[in-house]
């Protein structure tokens, strides 16, 4: 009895990725469908947690879901009518506004030519940044190794209020999150040259890719670092279907690959613990079913608590914050307060984690109104970056507009997990993205340096300077 609200939601979610599918003409990285997939994976993996955790949703919880969801594809399907000016499927008399692939234009192929010198001076700064990090931490933070640190570090700035957090200096961290972002478009000239089969300085590539996330993994970001990860699919899924048109399906084989791929990342996510110094006593599956699971119980509890609008701003209180540092006014929300909010629980003796879903926000900020605002606004926002990639032939060989979506595309999957799209895309480390890609592929692309050699002639009257 337990388990037929959970069966509900799984095919209601189904159903909403099949419509997706439908809708998307073999594209498979649309934002409603990244969206609806991550919120039924953790669906379909919660089945054997029913009776282990109690998870008998409300239906105050249902309706929130439900509506949530289905306002997202709603919104979603109209953004697309209107950013990429498609129209109804008159040949298969469909209902659904899908996308006329006949639209997306022909992708000029332009190959990414680097100087060689550019990626080593590139390397050079990553490292020193990288090294100025770790010097900075070994002199500030308690702990025993620098894995221990590290780990204080993420706990500072996770759990703790703004009086007792260890700030990395302005001009360190700039330079730490310029390397960060920099893997994004590493990765996506490295794969570029991959996938239109040209050579290219690719050592240095994976170089400075391996540089930049370790960069990402110095704070304790790993979300962040298997945001990366999946971003880097995402491009190769990108370029693949505008070199072949997005007229041919899917290799079984990648898709194979891609699946290997994210089996390998759950299985190492407990062990990526030891990296940044910190471990659990949870096996294994326990401890992915709390990653996976734990937010959907966390948000059924939280819906029955009814502490709804009770915030200023948790939804956009990354972006707050950070504006408000900058112009040195007191910020509004702490993680300290929000943590006091949203609490670690358990159930039956099994520990939930604190991470609860998207909707949580919206509801601590608005209610059920929150809900319906900031999924549309989510919808929209997605579709948008997702248009400008698909339906923008960027003349420049380095599509900004690609990657930022790539970027984002990850944060979008993540919603059943937390507010990660609020906190990562539609924020100031959006804008943060914008400005490295800008001012790399200007570096990498624009920046000439020419060098006049100097010739010395010895001759009758003397020393004599020519220029060649």
């Amino acid at each position: 009895m337990l388990m037929i609200k959970l069966v509900m939601w799984i095919f209601w979610l189904f159903l909403l990725v099949v419509l997706c599918c439908l809708q998307s003409s073999r594209i498979l990285i649309t934002p409603q469908l990244g969206y609806f997939a991550g919120f039924l994976l953790q669906a379909v993996f919660a089945l054997h947690l029913v009776n282990l955790w109690d998870l008998n949703l409300s239906w105050d919880t249902m309706f929130i879901l439900y509506g949530g969801t289905a306002l997202f594809f709603v919104v979603s399907a109209l953004s697309n009518l209107i950013f990429s000016r498609t129209k109804f499927n008159k040949q298969q008399d469909s209902i659904f506004i899908t996308i006329d692939t006949g639209k997306i234009p022909e992708y000029t192929f332009q190959p990414i030519r680097i100087t060689k010198w550019k990626l080593i001076v590139f390397c050079v700064f990553q490292l020193l940044s990288f090294v100025f990090v770790i010097s900075f931490m070994l002199r500030n933070l308690p702990g025993g190794n620098i894995l221990e640190k590290i780990a204080n570090y993420n706990l500072l700035t996770k759990y703790g209020n703004n009086a007792n957090q260890i700030r990395i200096p302005d001009v360190l961290n700039v330079a730490r999150i310029a390397s960060s972002m920099s893997c994004y478009i590493f990765s996506y000239i490295f794969l570029h040259s991959i996938i239109y089969k040209y050579k290219q300085y690719r050592l240095l590539l994976v170089i400075n890719i391996i540089i930049g996330f370790l960069n990402t993994g110095v704070i304790g970001a790993r979300v962040q670092a298997v945001a990366w990860v999946l971003a880097a699919c995402i491009q190769a899924y990108i370029l693949w279907g505008k070199s072949v048109g997005w007229h041919k399906r899917l290799p079984i084989k990648l898709l194979i690959r891609i699946c290997l791929v994210c089996i390998l990342i759950a299985v190492c996510f407990q062990g990526s613990l030891k990296w940044i110094g910190r471990e659990s006593m949870k096996d294994p599956l326990e401890y992915l079913s709390v990653y996976l699971c734990g937010q959907l119980k966390n948000l059924d509890i939280f819906v029955g608590e009814q502490n709804f609008g009770v915030t200023k701003m948790s939804t956009l209180g990354h972006t707050v914050a950070i504006f408000a540092r900058l112009f040195g006014n007191a910020v509004m929300v702490n993680n300290g307060d929000l943590n006091e909010l949203l609490p670690f629980r358990s159930v039956k003796g099994h520990s939930l984690g604190n991470a609860t879903t998207t909707f949580a926000y919206y509801l601590l900020d608005g209610g059920y109104f929150g809900v319906g605002i900031f999924s549309t606004l989510m919808a929209c926002f997605c579709q948008l970056l997702f248009c400008r990639s698909i339906y923008k032939n960027e003349s420049r060989c380095i599509n900004i507009g690609d990657i930022v979506y790539s970027y984002s595309f990850p944060y979008i999957f993540l919603s059943f997990f937390g507010n990660f799209f609020y906190y990562e895309v539609f924020s100031i480390k959006l804008i943060e993205m914008l400005l490295v890609c800008v001012l790399l592929r200007w570096f990498f692309l624009r920046l000439n340096i020419k060098c006049t050699k100097k010739i010395y002639l010895f001759n009758d009257s003397g020393l004599s300077l020519g220029g060649k």
